[in-house]
This record gives structure tokens, sequence and C-alpha cells, in this order.
């Protein structure tokens, strides 16, 4: 298994990249880019995935817990987490 403490709690985290909105603020500390939400940069792992599948929340879900059984975690527990936004 690969990252065994990923989900040593017993819980498996599924993050969910919600699609790029634009926001109002120019914030210097924000990256900043149309590929992916406010905050976030184009070259993390959930923003990587979320685009490659379209941002469609099911399908990045379905893409995640594939892996992770492929890695040897557990999916009958899961804390899925929403990210991405303007808040």
């Amino acid at each position: 298994m690969k990252k065994a403490s990923r989900t040593i709690s017993g819980v498996t985290p599924v993050a969910v990249m919600a699609k790029p909105f634009p926001c109002p603020g120019k914030c210097v500390y924000c990256p900043t880019s149309p590929e992916a939400p406010k905050s976030y940069t184009v070259e993390s792992p959930a923003v990587l995935r979320a685009r490659s599948c379209g941002f469609d929340a099911k399908k990045q879900v379905e893409v995640r817990l594939k892996t992770l059984a492929e890695m040897g975690h557990a999916r009958d527990k899961v804390e899925l987490i929403i990210m991405g936004g303007t808040f």
C-alpha cells in the first residue's frame, strides 16, 4: 500500500474540485489561472484530476476511488472534500 498514512484513521479523503469561476478580487498572493479555480495552482493533483474529468464531480470521485483501490486503500468510509470556488 502506498502512503498508508492517508487512510490510517479509517477514513479515506476524496477531494472534488469545483469548476473555475471568476473572482472580482485582485489579491496579490492569490494564484489566478483560467484553467484552475481561484487560489489553486494548475499543477496541484486535485486540479489535474478535475481538469482530466472536465470538472465533472461524479467522474472525479469515481477516478479517485479507483486510484485509491488500486493502491490498496479501503473505500468503505469516505470523507468528501469539495475544493475550489470563491467564498
